[in-house]
């Protein structure tokens, strides 16, 4: 085929270059992560972020590393040029953070960079500057000993790229996460992150992991985890879990590194939760801070451009001795929970003899009997139909499903999930109409909260307060609940706001109706009475009752079924009568 004609054609190096930034730099945290891990394998002790606007307009990395000679900046953004390796051998015992030389020629070809380094030896130091991978100088100047590196215009000569980017606050987030998670796997080193010139997250450097824990999440979390230090066949495991009780809705707060790395890999997810088997609840997830060190031999890092995966030679082993040693360390702590009041618990009354005073109650089975007990006149205005026949309540298995009948047929009910239902709708149809209705608490609850949260939960505020939480600050990351819905009855404001700020982490991007959906999800799966529960026939009945008048009473919010039927037929066959 002549050339003239033919489909197969060579890129030009510009467009090379946009092609292969795109695999390595995605968004503004992956500028970060990349500047930060040079300035980690410089040996840096004390690094500083800087951050302008959402990191599009300017991101500043500064480090008190090696440096760079005037010869090694302009190779450095040559692509595949690195000092971590030699040849491919090398890759079989890779233990710095980069090594694809791949990482500044990325920057530079979607952005304008500027370079000022200097070395220990170095009387001088330089300033380069190259724009949308073409150079344009390199000159002498004066600068401290290490290295700093300007980002500006991040992808001003790829803008389809920022069509794909997130919210502003949810970019900034991810920036906070990540600058965070370099901070848990290197202790050792002084972390500054700021945005705005707002101070957003700062670590000592004392080689500390449970201090810079601290730091990172709060001193609220640092003060729940318990130490892991084992040594297997394979790995040595450290770090620290949460207690069983600090469990959450998501796993952003599992953090594993590998040769302090930081990786996500399903296998040690597996391998945490399976350690935490029958000590949390189902669908809730354990906090873990945890650090691999194995022969970087027995471990594939060379799987992905942004090396957050890896591949381990002997798997099964890894996860063996990973649940191994977080269960030696769970078993090393008493898990008790202290018993902070102790209240008798209270008969079962009618729904309008019911009075008690919840801000001095303590106990979670009065507060869920409060929620069972709310009368009808308070609930939907609206006919109850027959989609769900009158039950006979016949009695409770396990004291977690309601057994009940009509005449003819016997039905199973998951008393969790049918009174989900319930408070599902009634929240719903309260704040759908704007009759969310709110009381003072008489002492406002504390929260400590990391980084990440603090971001989203500043953005989102208003969507509290329209579910009747008013939420205000108290100074750096702490916040105080000043109020809350009179509707739900909870063990814990804290622990359920906590909750409600992960789903709202998960979900930046929903509208404000989709969001206040999810947390109206939340707020009814609190406020529900549990598994495990013993009820009485008076408030086994009056769930049946209220669930009657639920417009989809067959599922919960999250679509599990509350309701098993067993019909005269298929009982007949079962028994083998017909």
């Amino acid at each position: 085929m002549s050339d003239s004609t033919s489909r197969i054609h060579i890129l030009d190096q510009e467009t090379a270059d946009k092609i292969a930034a795109g695999e390595v730099i995605e968004r503004p945290a992956s500028v970060v992560k990349e500047l930060v891990e040079n300035s980690l394998d410089a040996g840096s002790r004390m690094i500083e972020v800087e951050i302008r606007g959402w990191g599009l307009d300017y991101i500043r990395v500064t480090d008190n590393g090696e440096g760079m000679t005037r010869e090694e900046i302009p190779l450095a953004f040559q692509r595949h040029a690195t000092s971590k390796i030699r040849n491919a051998q090398d890759l079989d015992s890779v233990l710095t953070l980069g090594f694809r030389g791949e990482a500044l020629p990325s920057i530079a070809a979607v952005a304008k960079v500027e370079v000022l380094t200097r070395t220990e030896k170095s009387l001088q130091g330089h300033r380069f500057e190259i724009i949308g991978g073409k150079e344009l100088s390199l000159e002498p100047c004066g600068c401290p000993k290490g290295t700093t590196v300007n980002v500006r215009d991040l992808f001003f000569n790829t803008p389809v790229r920022k069509k794909y980017l997130k919210k502003p606050a949810t970019e900034m987030a991810l920036i906070t996460e990540t600058v965070g998670r370099l901070a848990l796997a290197h202790p050792h080193v002084a972390f500054r992150l700021t945005h705005n010139q707002r101070v957003i997250l700062t670590t000592s450097g004392k080689n500390n992991l449970l201090e810079t824990i601290a730091s990172v999440y709060g001193p609220e979390i640092g003060r729940s985890l318990l130490p892991v230090d084992y040594q297997g066949k394979y790995l040595r495991v450290t770090g620290y879990v949460g207690r069983p009780e600090l469990h959450r809705g998501n796993r952003s707060y599992q953090n594993f590194f590998v040769n302090r790395r930081y990786i996500r890999h399903s296998l040690l997810n597996q391998a945490l939760e399976q350690a935490f088997h029958t000590l949390i609840p189902t669908n809730r997830h354990p906090l873990a801070v945890i650090h691999l060190q194995l022969n970087p031999e027995l471990v594939d890092v060379n799987v992905h451009p942004a090396k957050l995966e890896v591949r381990f030679r002997e798997e099964r082993e890894v996860a063996v001795e990973l649940t191994k040693g977080i269960r030696d360390a769970l078993g090393r702590t008493p898990l008790v929970r202290k018993v902070k009041e102790v209240v008798k618990k209270p008969d079962f009354q009618a729904a309008h003899q019911v009075s008690i005073n919840w801000e001095n109650d303590g106990s979670s089975v009065a507060r869920q009997r409060a929620a069972i007990a709310e009368t009808a006149e308070t609930y939907l205005e609206r006919k109850v139909d027959d989609k769900l026949p009158y039950l006979k309540v016949l009695g409770q298995v396990g004291g977690t499903y309601i057994v009940a009948a009509t005449d003819d047929d016997l039905y199973l009910i998951d008393q969790h999930a049918a009174h989900e239902r319930v408070m599902y709708e009634r929240l719903m149809h309260k704040v759908k109409k704007s009759q969310i209705h709110s009381q003072i608490l008489a002492v406002p609850v504390t929260l400590e909260l990391s980084p990440p949260q603090v971001q989203v939960l500043e953005k989102k505020i208003s969507t509290l307060a329209a579910l009747g939480i008013t939420v205000e600050a108290f100074g750096g990351n702490t916040f105080l609940i000043r109020t809350f819905p009179l509707d739900l009855k909870v063990n814990s404001q804290k622990e359920f706001l906590l909750d409600l700020i992960d789903v709202v982490l998960d979900a930046d991007d929903l509208e404000p109706a989709e969001l206040q959906e999810k947390a109206v999800t939340v707020m009814a799966c609190r406020a529900a009475v549990k598994a495990n529960e013993i009820l009485s026939v008076e408030e086994m009945e009056f769930i049946l009752e209220e669930l009657r008048k639920t417009e989809v009473p067959y599922t919960c919010p999250h679509g599990r079924p509350t309701v098993l039927h067993l019909s005269k037929q298929e009982l007949a066959r079962r028994f083998g009568r017909t």
